[in-house]
């Protein structure tokens, strides 16, 4: 595995041309750059901001992804690895993990994409487990982005690349990623069509894309608790739904898990 200072070469393409690859700085506080069109990207605490200076909109749901309690507690046993958690998803993170590892056969995976990475709860595994191989991690929320950059550091990751960005114009040239995950954020996406339409595009043909979402079950409580959701932002899908969205998009898919409030994916793209 890399040093934890050495840099990162993962192809990233500018986002406001999208033709030039992003040069890499010779220091790290300095701006990565487009030759193309000149474009300047600055490193914000380990984060490549590939959005400076824009302004967004965020639902309720995305907003609360930004909040600092929740995201210091994110991934221990008082959200993501609780007992409540289990309960309302059917399954515990560590065996959502074991699913999704085997389906994207990390041991012969370069270049994995963690889609929507949150505080890095999946990537800092990923990037452990892959070794010589490189994970970027993309997200949204910066808050996120700079907790996941902390704990880059202190558990001295070198091959985790972390980039702000959105993942509906993902900044990668075609078949560059052999695994894309996005495990907890799928139901939070404006525009489910084009984010697989993306991932498929920047996937290689046999590549893997593993996901964990919202499922959304039968019977009045289960409806009543879609209504909810959706209030603040959140989908729900039933496995025939994605299955066709991933269908359309050029992927074969099989599920996982379906229980409670949860689903667990496996697709492949085809070709």
């Amino acid at each position: 595995m890399k040093a934890a200072d050495e840099p990162l070469r993962v192809p990233i393409l500018c986002p406001a041309c999208g033709r030039g690859k992003l040069a890499a700085p010779a220091a790290a506080h300095l701006d990565y750059v487009c030759p193309q069109c000149s474009a300047k990207y600055p490193v914000d605490g380990g984060v490549i901001d590939l959005l400076p200076g824009t302004t967004q909109k965020p639902n309720f749901a995305q907003r609360s992804m930004q909040f600092d309690p929740l995201i210091r507690i994110y991934e221990s046993r008082l959200w993501r690895r609780s007992s409540v958690a289990k309960i309302i998803m059917g399954i515990g993170f560590e065996d959502e993990y074991a699913l999704i590892a085997d389906a994207a056969v990390l041991g012969k995976t370069e270049f994995l994409l963690d889609l929507a990475c949150g505080p890095g709860i999946y990537a800092r595994r990923f990037a452990r487990k892959i070794g010589a191989g490189a994970v970027v991690g993309l997200d949204l929320s910066m808050p996120m982005l700079h907790y996941a950059s902390r704990m880059v550091r202190e558990e001295g990751i070198g091959n985790l690349m972390l980039l702000h960005g959105n993942a509906m114009a993902l900044p990668f040239e075609p078949g560059q990623f052999e695994v894309v995950n996005c495990c907890g954020a799928l139901h939070l996406f404006p525009d489910i069509g084009r984010v697989i339409g993306e991932v498929g595009r920047v996937l290689k043909p046999g590549g893997r894309f593993t996901i964990a979402t919202s499922r959304r079950a039968d019977g009045w409580i289960a409806q009543q608790w879609f209504k909810f959701i959706s209030s603040i932002g959140v989908e729900a899908f039933t496995f025939s739904q994605l299955e066709s969205i991933l269908a359309q998009a050029g992927f074969t898919s099989k599920c996982l898990h379906a229980a409670a409030g949860w689903m667990v994916i496996a697709a492949t793209r085809n070709g």
